[in-house]
Protein backbone atom coordinates (compact mmCIF):
# COMPACT_ATOMS: atom_id res chain seq x y z
CA UNK A 1 0.00 0.00 0.00
CA UNK A 2 2.89 2.36 0.78
CA UNK A 3 4.36 1.70 -2.66
CA UNK A 4 1.04 2.46 -4.33
CA UNK A 5 0.69 5.68 -2.35
CA UNK A 6 4.25 6.70 -3.23
CA UNK A 7 3.73 5.87 -6.90
CA UNK A 8 0.46 7.81 -6.95
CA UNK A 9 2.12 10.80 -5.27
CA UNK A 10 4.93 10.81 -7.85
CA UNK A 11 2.53 10.56 -10.76
CA UNK A 12 0.37 13.39 -9.45
CA UNK A 13 3.42 15.52 -8.64
CA UNK A 14 4.36 15.35 -12.30
CA UNK A 15 1.10 17.08 -13.18
CA UNK A 16 1.53 19.93 -10.70
CA UNK A 17 3.49 22.29 -12.99
CA UNK A 18 2.08 25.45 -14.49
CA UNK A 19 1.04 24.82 -18.07
CA UNK A 20 2.04 28.15 -19.60
CA UNK A 21 2.15 28.40 -23.38
CA UNK A 22 5.55 29.34 -24.76
CA UNK A 23 6.39 30.86 -28.09
CA UNK A 24 9.09 28.90 -29.87
CA UNK A 25 10.70 30.34 -32.98
CA UNK A 26 11.14 27.67 -35.63
CA UNK A 27 13.22 28.49 -38.70
CA UNK A 28 11.35 27.92 -41.93
CA UNK A 29 13.03 27.54 -45.30
CA UNK A 30 12.55 30.38 -47.74
CA UNK A 31 13.77 30.54 -51.31
CA UNK A 32 16.87 32.68 -51.64
CA UNK A 33 16.53 33.05 -55.42
CA UNK A 34 13.71 35.29 -56.48
CA UNK A 35 12.32 35.09 -59.98
CA UNK A 36 13.21 32.76 -62.80
CA UNK A 37 16.67 31.48 -63.55
CA UNK A 38 18.26 32.52 -66.83
CA UNK A 39 17.83 30.18 -69.77
CA UNK A 40 20.86 28.09 -70.75
CA UNK A 41 22.61 28.88 -74.02
CA UNK A 42 21.15 27.59 -77.25
CA UNK A 43 22.52 24.30 -78.59
CA UNK A 44 25.67 24.55 -80.64
CA UNK A 45 25.42 24.60 -84.43
CA UNK A 46 26.41 21.37 -86.14
CA UNK A 47 30.10 21.11 -86.85
CA UNK A 48 31.20 21.16 -90.48
CA UNK A 49 34.30 18.99 -90.27
CA UNK A 50 36.55 21.95 -91.12
CA UNK A 51 38.73 22.39 -88.04
CA UNK A 52 39.44 26.07 -88.66
CA UNK A 53 35.75 26.94 -88.96
CA UNK A 54 34.63 24.61 -86.17
CA UNK A 55 37.06 26.00 -83.60
CA UNK A 56 35.33 29.39 -83.79
CA UNK A 57 31.94 27.72 -83.23
CA UNK A 58 33.25 25.73 -80.27
CA UNK A 59 34.99 28.74 -78.74
CA UNK A 60 31.85 30.88 -79.03
CA UNK A 61 29.76 28.17 -77.38
CA UNK A 62 32.32 27.82 -74.57
CA UNK A 63 32.14 31.58 -73.95
CA UNK A 64 28.33 31.45 -73.84
CA UNK A 65 28.41 28.60 -71.30
CA UNK A 66 31.02 30.40 -69.19
CA UNK A 67 28.89 33.56 -69.12
CA UNK A 68 25.85 31.45 -68.18
CA UNK A 69 27.77 29.78 -65.33
CA UNK A 70 29.01 33.14 -64.05
CA UNK A 71 25.47 34.52 -64.09
CA UNK A 72 24.18 31.51 -62.13
CA UNK A 73 27.04 31.87 -59.64
CA UNK A 74 26.16 35.53 -59.11
CA UNK A 75 22.50 34.64 -58.51
CA UNK A 76 23.41 31.79 -56.14
CA UNK A 77 25.75 34.07 -54.16
CA UNK A 78 22.68 35.37 -52.33
CA UNK A 79 22.06 31.86 -50.95
CA UNK A 80 25.34 31.71 -49.07
CA UNK A 81 24.87 32.48 -45.45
Amino acid sequence: MKRLTLLLALVLAGCAHDAMPKTVLVPTPVPCIKGDLPAPPEPMRPLTGNAEADIATIAAQALRWRAYAEELAAIAQACRG
